[in-house]
């Protein structure tokens, strides 16, 4: 059983939320967040990336970046453009995306649960990230980022979904993207209460994304618990929670920017391990090579030296692959393992400086572009599956980094939780 408790989000005015909503501030560099701000001054950027407000030189995790968007929180709430809301509610989220739709509830976590591995990890963090991200938290005094959670169905909570998403919506935005984000606001003491009393019978949440936010959530949260004691909302953060029926998954796929030899040289040692098949992409068809999309498990895709190929494993390698324990079956794993690390030099994906990831949103044509930049070599991979995410946190152990991408991306500036009233005082 897992605790989800409402809560009084801090929510632009309906008129406001379009200029206020934007992207979470980890899928921008600081430039596009400096450009999204000059396009729209009240962006709730000015909070997320208040180093797009600042000097070149001065970083997200400088106490002047802290500072800035503090005042910048405080003032979206003295002008009036954020307000909160006067009772604590559950909020019901759906995001479309083309075909695509994928509805949630917004609420808040617990730290307990976190600690207690009720609330699943299986990514490691980074301690310079995580503590920055605690930072934030801190001065702020509110969670703007929410983590990004996934269970198992649960058809008592689907229900309740499916009927509160009938009614008339509360909040309709339409990302410059193109990604439509729709919230519901459960308000009633009965309505609450019901999807609590549901929402109780899941018995542990995962993470889908936001492993940093949520360690820093926590970390605060248990601070403010030893701190406040009585206030079990200081005890939790700000989450939304998907069925994982409900979900996309994307690859995140590799670019290496440095070859260790010449192109040919690496294609001769890739052919001790794989079948090598010249091949195409769905947007540049040869009728003569097959059409590597969508990538198959346990397939990868290659762009190398202007032509595309792609990579099965050979019977002695597929052999070896099938013995090894889940988290080393995985497909980005079979590639660090067997390709990035013993052909490319890719010790550590973590801290090696001459591999991107690039998300699969992104599309073939940037892996072209980025690979013939570098004069390097791009591999696409099927998406992990959400069940093997869950099993392999389940088991307790970690994946390798960059392992999934989920879209459509959670808005921020939609909603947040502010634990310092202070910030409401004029």
């Amino acid at each position: 059983m897992v605790s989800f408790l409402p809560f009084r989000a801090l929510r632009p005015v309906n008129e406001m939320t379009s200029a206020v909503a934007a992207l979470p501030y980890d899928v921008m560099s600081r430039e596009e967040a400096s450009a999204m701000i000059a396009e729209r001054p009240q962006s709730i950027l000015r909070v997320t990336r208040p180093d797009a407000l600042l000097d070149s030189h001065i970083e997200m995790d400088d106490p002047e970046a802290y500072r800035t968007a503090r005042a910048e929180l405080k003032r979206l709430i003295a002008e009036g453009i954020l307000r909160l809301d006067e009772e604590d509610s559950f909020y019901i989220y759906a995001q479309q995306m083309g075909e695509h739709q994928q509805i949630g509830i917004v609420g808040l976590s617990s730290a307990d649960d976190y600690w207690s591995d009720r609330i699943k990890k299986h990514e490691f963090t980074l301690p310079r990230k995580e503590e920055d991200r605690k930072r934030q938290v801190k001065s702020l005094g509110a969670h703007l980022g929410p983590v990004f959670l996934t269970h198992y169905p649960h058809q008592g909570v689907a229900d309740i979904l499916k009927s509160q998403s009938a009614r008339e919506p509360d909040v309709v935005y339409l990302s410059p993207e193109g990604i439509s984000h729709t919230l519901w606001r459960v308000k009633h003491p009965d309505e609450v209460s019901m999807l609590a009393k549901e929402f109780k019978e899941i018995d542990a949440l995962y993470i889908a994304d936001g492993h940093h936010r949520a360690a820093a959530a926590a970390r605060v949260a248990r601070e403010r618990q030893q701190d406040i004691g009585a206030d079990d909302q200081a005890a939790h953060f700000l989450t939304v929670a998907f069925a994982s029926d409900e979900l996309l998954v994307l690859p995140y796929q590799r670019v290496v920017k440095t070859l260790q030899g010449t192109a040919s040289e690496l294609l001769e040692q890739l052919r001790t391990r794989f079948i090598v098949t010249p091949c195409s992409v769905p947007d540049d068809r040869s009728p003569d090579q097959p059409v590597i999309f969508p990538p198959q498990q346990k397939c990868w895709g290659m762009y190398l030296g202007g032509q595309w190929y792609q990579l099965s494993m050979n019977e002695t390698l597929a052999d070896d692959v099938a013995q090894r324990p889940l988290t080393s079956q995985l497909d980005v794993s079979v590639l660090q393992d067997e390709v990035l690390r013993p052909f490319l030099a890719v010790e550590d994906p973590r801290t090696c400086t001459h591999i991107d990831f690039v998300g699969g949103i992104r599309g073939f044509r940037e892996l072209e572009r980025r690979a013939n930049q570098y004069n390097g070599v791009a591999f696409t991979l099927a998406p992990t599956s959400l069940s093997e995410l869950m099993a392999i946190a389940d088991g307790g152990d970690v994946m390798p980094p960059k392992s999934t991408w989920f879209e459509p991306k959670l808005s921020s500036g939609l909603f947040a939780n502010l634990f310092d009233r202070e910030l409401l005082e004029g």
